[in-house]
């Protein structure tokens, strides 16, 4: 059972690692800068929680099971969970994004009424924010597992035997492909909506730009959306 686990984790990681290269390859051609920024985020995320794990071992904050202990120990335990929790980092992000567009579709339609509506403004800026947010907590997470997952092993904590070990650097790598991957995708979004605009029925295109001109008939913002 235990072979088949191996083998399983294996064709997992390659899968990823498949994912990864590709994305890098994708971005490499035109979006050199994007994945600078991802490597440097994900270079100091691992080197900073590689010196604060080796400090915290020097001080006994951090024993050799790789548990924490003490005022110092608490603190970084709970640090570290705050880093990682990606559930409350997109919980936060795209509240923001709903706080600062849903208003203005709101009003566009209710001043729509009236003939006096104006496109919703910084649509894009705000989904840029709410991307790179995202894709900057996933490097971020993905060099702390990292960082945790070698000096664990080297350390011989507690569950980091080598499979442990394993499946942390996948963890790892997934997060950080993932990150490449959402980097890409968005970097490819005009092609994205364009694909999508052909599956949308001309008489429906039709009917959208014709409600846009009548919600902005009195506005100077009637051109087709």
């Amino acid at each position: 059972m235990e072979y088949f686990s191996i083998i399983f984790m294996i064709l997992y990681f390659l899968l990823i690692v498949f994912l990864f290269t590709n994305s890098c390859l994708q971005l490499s051609q035109n979006h050199g800068r994007d994945i600078r920024i991802v490597w440097y985020l994900f270079s100091l995320a691992l080197v900073l929680t590689s010196i604060i794990i080796l400090w915290a071992i020097g001080i006994k904050a951090i024993d050799e099971n790789g548990i924490f202990h003490g005022d110092i120990g608490i603190l970084m335990h709970k640090l570290f969970a705050f880093m990682l929790d990606l559930d409350t980092d997109l919980k936060i992000f795209f509240t923001i994004l709903v706080v600062i567009i849903l208003p203005q579709v709101i009003s566009y339609f209710l001043s729509g009424l009236y003939g006096c509506a104006t496109s919703p403004i910084l649509i894009e800026q705000s989904i840029d924010f709410f991307v790179f947010s995202i894709i900057k907590s996933l490097s971020i997470a993905s060099g702390i597992i990292f960082s945790a997952s070698i000096v664990g092993y080297i350390y011989e904590w507690k569950g980091w035997a080598l499979k442990g070990a394993i499946s942390l650097v996948i963890m790892s790598t997934l997060l950080i492909s993932a990150s490449l991957l959402l980097l890409l995708i968005y970097r490819e979004k005009d092609k994205v909506i364009k694909s999508i605009k052909k599956l949308i029925p001309y008489c429906l295109q039709k009917m959208i730009n014709t409600l846009h001109k009548w919600f902005t008939r009195h506005s100077d913002d009637s051109k087709s959306i």
